[in-house]
């Protein structure tokens, strides 16, 4: 039967009445039903939408489902005979939580910042907020602008979560705060080692003789064109990098990768980067795979 607004919309309320225990760092294994297991729609038993369901707490949440929240939603999947409209109700509710967005820091400055954690990171802005409290007692007009340019850096990146959760940043701002911040550069110190990281944290390869080159006379200040674009100051490089094709193609593998443990086919690739292009809409690709077959296992 179709799924209807009042049916999901019932469906949901109860999953907001849950108290939720948060736990993080655990994995999810595709396991094989066994065949004696009487399946209640065109052949998919209760214990495979149940590990649909766990796959899905796990890799949105960072923890498996409890009692409740397993039974609600496989009430949801099954009351509506398993179709793509239920699957969006359950993983709409999996991201519509802080958890989610936490877990979405936690993979990418674990990726890309060595772990760091958002406390970590306000700590950092403390420390230059007393070095810029410092530099204007003492008058250093030229310390003073430094500090500036590179404390509002690192507010732009303790701040890039809560932006991109309320939507007043997309993916791309998101992944720009991440690479431009002092804590990026003291991890990838010099022009070279930072294009180098971003080449690889953003695009999966390792950057070309002459695009390295064109990185490093951009990033320091000379007009030059780089991935095909004009620009002369670090700024211009990290723009670039976060609006080219190929970025969105990176975020297309991190997310197949990180659900189904494999690269995109081209096919894949092609389709969804365009989809990312269009829409700049991260989790709804998220949401793509884990709708397929592939993943959710019917």
């Amino acid at each position: 039967m179709r799924i209807t607004t009042l049916l999901l919309l019932a469906s949901l309320l109860l999953f907001s009445c849950t108290k939720r225990d948060i736990t993080v760092n655990q994995t999810h294994t595709n396991e094989t039903v066994d065949g004696n297991i009487a399946p209640p729609f065109n052949g998919v038993s209760t214990l495979q939408v149940q590990n649909f369901i766990n796959k899905a707490f796990i890799d949105l949440r960072g923890r498996e489902p409890i009692q409740q929240e397993m039974e609600q939603a496989v009430l949801l999947l099954e009351g509506n005979d398993l179709n793509d409209e239920a699957k969006e109700a359950l993983l709409n509710f999996l991201i519509a939580d802080a958890s989610y967005f936490l877990r979405f820091w936690d993979k990418y400055s674990a990726a890309m910042l060595e772990g760091i954690t958002r406390q970590e990171v306000a700590g950092n802005v403390y420390q230059y907020q007393v070095a810029l409290e410092q530099a204007i007692l003492q008058g250093d007009e030229i310390v003073i602008s430094f500090i500036e340019i590179e404390l509002n850096k690192l507010q732009n990146l303790l701040d890039a979560l809560p932006y991109y959760v309320q939507g007043e940043i997309d993916i791309n701002g998101y992944m720009a705060r991440i690479i431009n911040n002092a804590i990026y550069d003291e991890i990838n110190m010099g022009s070279e080692n930072f294009t180098i990281a971003t080449f690889e944290n953003l695009f999966k390869r390792s950057p070309t003789v002459d695009e390295l080159e064109a990185s490093r006379l951009m990033i320091n200040g000379f007009s030059t064109q780089f991935l095909f674009e004009d620009g002369n100051s670090k700024d211009d490089v990290v723009e670039i990098f976060t609006s080219v094709p190929e970025f969105y193609q990176g975020l297309v593998f991190d997310i197949y990768n990180q659900l189904l443990s494999r690269d995109p086919d081209s096919q894949e690739m092609s389709e969804m980067t365009e989809i990312l292009i269009e829409n700049r809409d991260y989790q709804e690709i998220q949401k793509m795979v884990m709708k397929s077959y592939e993943y959710a296992g019917f």
